[in-house]
């Protein structure tokens, strides 16, 4: 489907592993609502990582605590979103 294989492209674009790309899906299939803010803003910051598989992982562990807890990482939702902030290991 379509979520699919934007998180396909996604994960190639930025060569992430298998491991990411079912983690990302899973988490992604739970915020159908915000999934093309999200997927922007995850674009936007891993663009400028130094390290996009681990700046990957944390914002899906950031996304795995707050589903179901009303926070937003889109451009209009509380949670600080994708957009800024730092991971500047």
């Amino acid at each position: 489907d379509d979520m699919r294989g934007e998180i396909d492209k996604l994960c190639s674009r930025f060569g992430l592993d298998g491991e990411l790309n079912h983690r990302l899906q899973k988490v992604m299939a739970r915020r159908i609502i915000s999934f093309k803010d999200d997927m922007r803003g995850l674009s936007d910051s891993l663009e400028s990582a130094r390290h996009p598989p681990g700046l990957c992982s944390a914002k899906i562990r950031e996304m795995e605590e707050s589903t179901g807890a009303g926070g937003g990482f889109g451009t209009n939702g509380g949670g600080g979103g994708f957009g800024g902030g730092g991971f500047s290991g």
